[in-house]
């Protein structure tokens, strides 16, 4: 496969992930600071990299043959944004420039739920091939694995420390080392040490006003926050890099394999001094404690520790158990903070704001937070039909794993409670998964495989 095809592959990839980050206020047809294209723009570019036909011969573009069927959907799309960016009378049409930057609306879910399905899709046609490209410097191969360009034994201890977001831009960011794509590769590692210093500064709870680097710096360094030594000065100047790869029209960014992989260097060093820190530092573990006796609602609270890629990843020790906790509470051991729901509050909702969700991640979570602010108690009002699963929802599928939990660990309550939590933890990690499912319906037993669940609530009325 030519080197031309990864570079279509690797623009296909970027426009899908930028797509699926737009904005409710994104403008349509002319593009933000930071991008070179706008959204019909970046869809037009898409479609166009889709095959028209199934059989078309062999070039370029045939890493992408199995996914043309998404063709026609962007094709359709395509037309309803100009239709909408369409004066919606004359005295609109006078108006000079009446329909530039008109936002994008509720015109996202739609573009979400595509750029969803391509990604999906996308995926499954190029796994099923090998791909083939050029190589760089063979010195550059050590990038393919976490482990290649980890160089001590406790720098792959400390890299687990990093939010899961911080983890995965870097090891996405070595693959760019390897394919020789110093910008994607420089702005990657930026970005990974940008979501470990929003985390430390979410954890040390920093000014809710401030979101971008240099002010958060500056606030941590101000209050003593940071690493000693050097860390201060080193994510001082990685700023100045970041600033120039996120305003791409007036700097190219790193030009050189050999720029990109100092950067990257450089980004490694400043997020291995943070990681150090977050493993020493109590506030900066996740660490919580819940009534072993939780309801839904707080099993999804809990749920948001595990979700959210801008936490580090939990250990199994993360949820502790305790009888003293209220019903509707959750304790953060690491700030000794109590986050407790008010009489007409959901607790997932007081969680999702005590750990600051990005609001592109909580539109992701959102239908399991609305769904627990509609349902605060399983037992109360249920919908539930022994004879008919279609009308069963998550929260019967929770009553039902929570029976079968206590029966296998009837002598321990606590251990009984470890294990359910870790059971919904994996179905609400499949809801996810699964495009346009619902938390209740007719495919929602099946698309979880929840069988076993169903029977067992079942047998509770």
């Amino acid at each position: 496969m030519q080197q031309a095809t990864m570079e279509v592959y690797l623009g296909v990839w970027g426009m899908i992930q930028t797509l699926k980050r737009a904005g409710y206020n994104w403008p349509i047809d002319t593009p933000l600071e930071h991008l070179e294209d706008s959204v019909i723009d970046m869809l037009y570019n898409l479609m166009k990299a889709l095959p028209v036909k199934a059989d078309e011969p062999d070039n370029a573009f045939r890493v992408f043959q199995g996914v043309q069927s998404k063709r026609e959907d962007l094709r359709q799309f395509i037309d309803e944004l100009e239709a909408f960016l369409l004066p919606a009378n004359e005295q609109e049409a006078s108006s000079v420039g009446s329909a530039i930057g008109r936002k994008l609306g509720s015109n996202r879910r739609r573009l979400k739920d595509l750029m969803n399905d391509l990604e999906k899709l996308f995926k499954v046609q190029v796994f099923k091939r090998p791909i083939f490209v050029p190589l760089g410097p063979d010195y550059l191969l050590r990038y393919q694995s976490l482990r290649g360009w980890l160089n001590e034994s406790q720098e792959k201890v400390y890299v687990n420390y990093l939010p899961r977001l911080a983890k995965t831009h870097f090891e996405d960011a070595a693959q760019c080392l390897v394919y020789e794509t110093p910008h994607a590769a420089a702005s990657l590692a930026l970005q990974a040490v940008e979501a470990t210093l929003r985390y430390f500064f979410n954890r040390h709870d920093g000014d809710r006003k401030i979101s971008q680097w240099g002010p958060m710096l500056n606030w941590l360094n101000d209050r003593n926050c940071l690493p000693a030594g050097n860390c201060y000065q080193l994510l001082s100047n990685l700023r100045l890099d970041r600033n120039s790869m996120a305003h791409g029209r007036a700097y190219r960014g790193a030009e050189s394999i050999g720029e990109a992989e100092k950067v990257f260097q450089q980004c490694w060093q400043a997020a291995y001094d943070l990681a150090i820190e977050i493993s020493k530092r109590k506030q900066l573990q996740i660490k919580i404690r819940v009534n072993p006796n939780f309801d839904f609602d707080t099993a999804l609270a809990t749920y948001l520790f595990y979700w959210d890629p801008e936490l580090p990843q939990p250990d199994n020790e993360a949820v502790g158990f305790d009888p003293s906790v209220g019903e509707h509470e959750l304790i953060d051991e690491g700030l000794g903070k109590s986050l407790a729901a008010g009489p007409d509050q959901c607790l997932s909702y007081v969680v999702q704001e005590h750990l600051r969700v990005e609001h592109a991640y909580y539109e992701a979570i959102r239908p399991l937070l609305d769904f627990a602010a509609r349902r605060p108690d399983w037992k109360v009002n249920s919908p539930f039909k022994p004879d008919k699963p279609d009308a069963a929802d998550l929260a019967d599928l929770f009553g039902g794993i929570r029976r079968l939990e206590k029966n296998r660990s009837s002598s321990d309550p606590l251990e009984a409670a470890k294990a359910a939590l870790s059971r919904i933890w994996q179905m609400l990690d499949k809801f996810l998964e699964v495009p346009g499912l619902g938390p209740g319906g007719p495919r929602l037993v099946v698309e979880l495989d929840q069988q076993e669940a169903y029977k067992a609530r079942f047998e509770m009325d």
